[in-house]
């Protein structure tokens, strides 16, 4: 179930309820697979909504749409290829969905083509920002009006700030993120503890060479999806059984602690601890009594709005009569694929709901704690 606000572009998840038939186009963080993404379409012959999914390339481009609707004999209803800097070829397109390049929605009035995103227009048709970047004064290197320092195929850039760069443990570029910092992070570890931890160094990107408060979320954010994309960290499974065990939620949620307490540390508080050894059981009781200063208590709501300004925030919860479960809520761009960046049980490890959800990382009789950094 869905709950639609008359909102044309609101995330949602499935687990909430269907309530308003005139908002055709809500977006859907939640669906099938890890991280899928699309919208809510309203069949006025059927009198329901049939839920579209967008599969995206490795920069976010919605590359086809596929249609839940049994009207239509084929549910692929749109397929867009794009040159470098986002100018579509001819695209196979029964679809009015016009979230395209980057998952930006190409404002088509007055025939401007442009894509919206946010603070300003982008022009693919010359690859190039209608407004000044907002941190030109700090980037000279760089026109003010470049889209990804001109390099498309590889970054993207959602507001024009200046970069964090992320790398690996053999010093090969994984992501580059525009957040104000020249501050670089390398992956350290190896197997479930593999993390970022700031190096010490900062590149030559025309930013500031500090860990900006943008750089630290941009961390949490990098080591979400350093998680998600770490084997190490998936349920084990024994082939001789054809079975699953146990999870690593704790080691998941500590490598996400130490990647914004070394980015933390940086910033001057090199007394800060935000790393909860232990179990699952363990670091929810240790939180619920207070034993890590760095965190607060927060309601739900709290630890949503926290995590939405890019601050770390935990749910915990504590099972009396077996293994519990904690999970760092999502912060910067993986909000959009799902409220939590869980590691878990097969089936709600990713981006997912909390909630109420069958890929849900807690059932709904589960007592969850949240903590939030103060």
């Amino acid at each position: 179930m869905l709950a639609l606000h008359g909102r044309k572009d609101c995330q949602i998840n499935f687990e909430m309820e269907a309530i308003n038939p005139y908002a055709p186009f809500p977006r859907v963080g939640e669906g099938p697979g890890k991280g899928a993404e699309g919208r809510l379409k309203w069949d006025d012959h059927d009198s329901l909504f049939y839920p579209e999914y967008f599969i995206k390339d490795h920069l976010g481009n919605v590359r086809v749409v596929l249609t839940t609707n049994p009207n239509f004999t084929n549910p692929t209803i749109q397929v867009t290829d794009y040159y470098p800097f986002g100018l579509e070829f001819q695209d196979v397109s029964i679809s009015d969905n016009r979230n395209l390049y980057n998952s930006k929605e190409l404002q088509t009035d007055a025939k401007l083509w442009w894509y919206d995103y946010g603070a300003r227009f982008y022009d693919p048709g010359i690859g190039r920002w209608h407004a000044v970047d907002p941190l030109a004064e700090s980037s000279r290197r760089w026109s003010p009006y470049t889209y990804c320092i001109n390099n498309p195929i590889r970054f993207i850039d959602p507001d024009g700030r200046e970069m964090t760069d992320f790398f690996d443990k053999d010093g090969k570029l994984v992501q580059r993120i525009k957040d104000g910092s020249n501050a670089v992070f390398q992956q350290t570890g190896s197997g479930t503890n593999l993390h970022y931890e700031f190096t010490g160094e900062y590149s030559e990107q025309g930013g500031v060479d500090k860990v900006t408060d943008e750089a630290v979320t941009s961390v949490t954010q990098e080591q979400q999806n350093l998680n998600d994309n770490n084997p190490s960290l998936d349920q084990d499974y024994n082939p001789e059984t054809q079975k699953y065990g146990g999870t690593h939620c704790n080691q998941a949620t500590q490598n996400v602690q130490l990647a914004t307490q070394s980015a933390k540390r940086a910033q001057g508080d090199e007394s800060i601890n935000l790393f909860t050894p232990g179990r699952a059981n363990d670091i929810a009781q240790n939180l619920a009594d207070n034993k890590y200063p760095a965190y607060t208590s927060a309601t739900q709501a709290e630890a949503e709005k926290a995590a939405g300004d890019g601050t770390l925030a935990i749910a915990a919860y504590k099972n009396p009569s077996g293994s519990g479960h904690v999970a760092t809520l999502s912060v910067g761009t993986n909000i959009q694929k799902g409220t939590l960046a869980n590691i878990g049980v097969k089936g709600s490890t990713g981006f997912v709901p909390l909630k109420g959800a069958k890929n849900a990382a807690f059932r709904n009789e589960h007592d969850v704690k949240y903590y939030i950094l103060k």
